[in-house]
């Protein structure tokens, strides 16, 4: 049973003007999820505290004079200098650090290899740390100001991000003893202590732990996962997340148990049965052990424009000796792929629950289909090339499709009549909204327009899956207007700026509400927008939010709409437990480090920082809020890092400068913002919990008479379950608006609690 602490966190919500006070929570049959932001969005929204796993690398790169226009290194060009596209020449160990680098009189014309970087406009500033092993030489460029240093150990303050920052490994074990570079990570400075058990970015986490489920395609990246074998895949030590391979399926369950989410996980099309088996073993033993997970094997395979359904239709072709020989070419290699995939399917579903044994009930396969073509998703379920099966979907949980709307507005036949709405006087959004949600805008649309269309849609695949008896779920949801097929593909910038503006008209909350509330009535399980958080670009605006600070979007609202949570962001009041990070093999110890040599691509005069006390609004996106810089002088001596000791039950960086007497502290004046949301986040752990006895913390608002006001309150019990595990504590405290309060946390005597940051 959850103790009294861990239901008041989970189901209060103390924001003001929320319409609704329910909060979404876990559910055995999930509602509402998202699919996560590709590999290439994690930049904007920054999932993981180790920002060296979103860069892009390695690319090799050679020295060139600029200024002089001639090469330094031999075969070097301007063009070549960044990325000479030697790759394959680079001498990687298993997780894809660089072994050795070519000398200037070697053959290859690289010397050294550089990892990027594509920063948002909005990516978070501050003060970062590099950490590594190894030894050699490395420069970090950017708009950056470089910070105190030390062997493994470079602090920079990135300023901006308006140079791509990047890391360049010059040289790399130079004494030829095994002793390279490896093992990089740049983490926030304030989570220098506690990166490795706080594997993920507590601000994304808080973004996303609305969501009932999460589906991890776009992370296991299947238009290049190549892998066959276990042994094959990304792992949680790999250099880079971003590489073919994408993201360790470790993280994605990991990234599901922190917000108690159902995992949807997608197998890479040519993996092996023994891959199969061992990806459900790993699944099985770190899953929450009240969690079911869906799979589904690949993603699309049907779908002509990925890699898989052409693999998936030569296996047919031969598996079944050539079938369908009278069937045209196009149509012919679709029902090819959809027999070979849900083959595949089945063979994968019984894998998974075979290794599950008596929890093969947690197990829930799923396979998609083209909502908008059904006998694409009878072929699927039917399977009728593969007679042993006697119809596949006898063999799975759930049928999926991607019931998008709009689609049909942004096609070719379409463009002519939609240009002409730019010319109206707000840009053409009002026809297409009324096409949207009521038809009659264009030549031989829908009768009733988008919203219609999609009702008749989900009729029909829900016959389908009636015949079954599986679950309707949407695998992918949200608007489409976009076209990627290139007869289609839309480049005209007046269209494109329509389409793109639309997905922040208010009116987009009103279509995403009869959207879902369609999908619902229509016998719909489970849906997963299409995806989370992400920047807009001409081909991709399908986000909910275009990045992790952004307050709301009409599609955003809808969805809190949709889970019952109110329509106004606030993070809930769940405390975060951080989930278990396996110990990497201690490296050896290294040799004695050679000189590194740091440069900075610009000097930059260093910004006017407030003295601590007088700081009342501390920078946006700032990870670092309430340390102070370091000094100007390229090296300096480590600062003393703030530890608990006895009769200072209290310590951290998130409490400098409080007012401290025995086992409580008290914030300066803190004065609020009125109008506007006053988010407070507490960030602390323990390191003495223990499992019995008087043990608390608690968190008040004190007014300017002294009066105080509870705002948190963890007893002994709820100490003793959470341990000394990370934990996230959120709250908007905007009803204290007028004179400055202050903060006071209290411990009980001898809990020795770690504040590690604490913003408002």
């Amino acid at each position: 049973m959850l103790s009294r602490f861990i239901k008041l966190m989970i189901l209060l919500t103390l924001t003001l003007g929320l319409t609704q006070t329910g909060s979404a929570r876990y559910s055995t049959n999930p509602k509402l999820g998202i699919n996560v932001g590709g590999v290439g969005k994690m930049t904007t929204s920054v999932p993981f505290t180790d920002i060296f796993k979103i860069s892009r690398g390695w690319f090799t790169s050679c020295e060139f004079d600029w200024r002089a226009g001639v090469p330094i290194d031999p075969g070097c060009t301007k063009k070549k200098s960044l990325n000479s596209q030697e790759q394959d020449l680079l001498q990687l160990d298993g997780n894809g650090w660089v072994r050795t680098l070519p000398a200037p009189n070697e053959s290859p014309i690289f010397t050294s290899v550089t990892s990027t970087w594509k920063l948002s406009k909005h990516f978070p500033t501050g003060r970062y740390v590099v950490l590594y092993d190894g030894e050699g030489v490395m420069k970090i460029t950017g708009d950056l100001r470089m910070g105190y240093q030390r062997p493994g150990h470079i602090e920079f303050d990135l300023l901006s991000p308006k140079r791509n920052l990047k890391l360049q490994i010059t040289r790399t074990d130079p004494r030829r003893n095994g002793n390279y570079i490896r093992n990089i990570r740049i983490v926030p400075k304030a989570y220098e202590s506690t990166y490795q058990r706080q594997v993920f970015n507590p601000d994304y986490i808080a973004r996303i732990r609305e969501m009932h489920a999460l589906r991890f395609m776009p992370w296991s990246n299947p238009r290049g996962n190549n892998a066959v074998e276990w042994n094959q895949r990304a792992t949680i030590g790999t250099s880079h997340y971003t590489g073919e391979n994408g993201v360790p399926a470790e993280r994605m369950v990991d990234l599901a148990n922190a917000i108690n989410a159902t995992p949807w996980l997608s197998i890479p099309y040519q993996a092996s049965d023994d891959y199969m088996q061992q990806y459900a073993r790993m699944v099985k033993n770190r899953l929450r052990k009240d969690q079911k997970v869906y799979v589904e094997f690949s993603n699309e395979v049907w779908n002509t424009i990925f890699p898989a359904a052409t693999y998936a239709a030569r296996k047919a072709d031969k598996l079944w000796k050539f079938p369908y020989p009278k069937v045209p070419q196009g149509k012919r290699r679709v029902l090819l792929a959809a027999n070979w995939y849900a083959m595949r399917s089945v063979q994968m579903c019984q894998i998974f629950k075979k290794e599950f044994g008596g929890q093969r009930n947690r197990v829930i396969c799923a396979v998609g289909s083209l909502n908008s073509v059904p006998w694409v998703g009878k072929e699927i379920l039917d399977c009728p090339l593969w007679k042993a099966a006697n119809g596949c979907g006898r063999h799975v949980d759930a049928y999926g499709i991607g019931p998008y709307f709009g689609d049909y507005i942004a096609r070719k036949e379409n463009r002519e009549t939609v240009k002409s709405w730019t010319r109206d006087g707000d840009g053409g959004k009002s026809r297409l909204f009324q096409e949207i949600l009521h038809g009659g805008m264009v030549k031989n649309s829908p009768e009733g327009g988008a919203m219609s269309l999609l009702r008749t849609q989900i009729a029909q695949n829900k016959a389908l899956a009636d015949k079954y008896n599986l679950q309707l779920v949407a695998y992918e949801a949200g608007q489409h207007l976009i076209r990627f097929d290139p007869p289609h593909t839309v480049k005209d910038p007046a269209v494109l700026n329509l389409f793109m503006t639309a997905q922040k008209d208010p009116r987009m909350r009103t279509a995403y509400q009869q959207y879902l509330k369609a999908w619902q009535q229509g016998g719909g399980g489970l849906i997963l927008h299409y995806y989370g958080i992400g920047e807009p670009e001409p081909k991709n605006f399908f986000s909910m939010l275009d990045h992790l600070h952004q307050p709301s979007t009409p599609k955003y609202l809808a969805l809190m709409d949709y889970l019952g949570t109110g329509s106004t962001y606030v993070a809930p009041r769940k405390a975060y437990v951080a989930p278990v990070v396996e110990r990497q093999q201690a490296p050896r110890a290294p040799a004695p480090q050679i000189q590194r040599q740091v440069q900075v691509q610009r000097q930059a005069p260093a910004p006017t920082y407030a003295p601590q006390a007088q700081r009342q609004a501390p920078a946006q996106n700032n990870w670092d809020k309430f340390l102070e810089p370091a000094p100007r002088q390229a090296v300096r001596q480590p600062a003393p890092v703030a530890r608990p000791q006895a009769g200072s039950p209290l310590s951290g960086a998130g409490i400098q400068g409080w007012a401290r007497t025995g086992n409580s502290t008290i914030s300066p004046p803190i004065t609020l913002k009125r109008g506007a949301r006053n988010k407070l986040s507490l960030l602390w752990h323990y390191t003495n919990a223990k499992r019995s006895g008087n043990q608390y913390l608690r968190l008040y608002a004190m007014d300017n008479r002294g009066g105080r006001k509870l705002l948190l309150e963890q007893p002994a019990a709820d100490i003793a379950e959470i341990g000394n595990f990370d934990q996230l504590f959120e709250e908007d405290i905007s009803r204290y608006v007028g004179p400055p309060i202050r903060l006071m946390i209290e411990t009980s005597p001898g809990l020795n609690t770690v504040i590690e940051k604490l913003t408002f």
